[in-house]
């Protein structure tokens, strides 16, 4: 029975570590003066309890740092959707934690929650490892977006 709960446990805490690692990328590709957060912050959601109210705070500085990014590099686009998604996930875990500590975790609510979490999770994991891509395709500060095309 030990071993089963073990190897439950690695399923789930892998791709846990995998997204907060995709999470911390992101942050690295965003220059340090468009941070609102830094990098390492995110393993803070490794801690039970702070990860249920961490997230909003850590999402709202992850949109945040990504719009000051492409604005500073001159890019329309914006990760208001994306922090939407990530509000959505912050919810429906906290929402979750509450139904199953006070309620519990069988019965159709409960999975109808559990389904707007994973599927909320990997939407908002997809989209930070889309923008992350798009940041990293960027020029950085430094070269001119005039003159790339040009030999001088």
């Amino acid at each position: 029975m030990i071993f089963f709960a073990l190897i439950f446990f690695l399923a789930l805490l892998i791709p846990g570590i995998l997204f907060l690692l995709t999470l911390s990328n992101a942050l690295k590709v965003i220059s340090p003066s468009n941070r609102t957060v830094e990098p390492s912050s995110v393993w803070l959601m490794l801690i039970p309890v702070v990860n249920l109210f961490w997230p909003f705070v850590l999402y709202s500085k992850i949109r945040d740092s990504i719009n000051f990014e492409y604005k500073s590099k001159g890019v329309a686009d914006t990760a208001e959707a994306t922090h939407k998604i990530g509000l959505i996930l912050s919810v429906s875990v906290l929402v979750s934690a509450l139904y199953s500590t006070f309620i519990g975790s069988q019965g159709l609510v409960a999975t109808i929650i559990s389904f707007i979490v994973l599927i909320s999770w990997i939407v908002y994991w997809v989209q930070i490892s889309n923008h992350k891509k798009k940041m990293q395709s960027l020029p950085s500060t430094g070269e001119s977006l005039i003159f790339d095309n040009y030999d001088i």
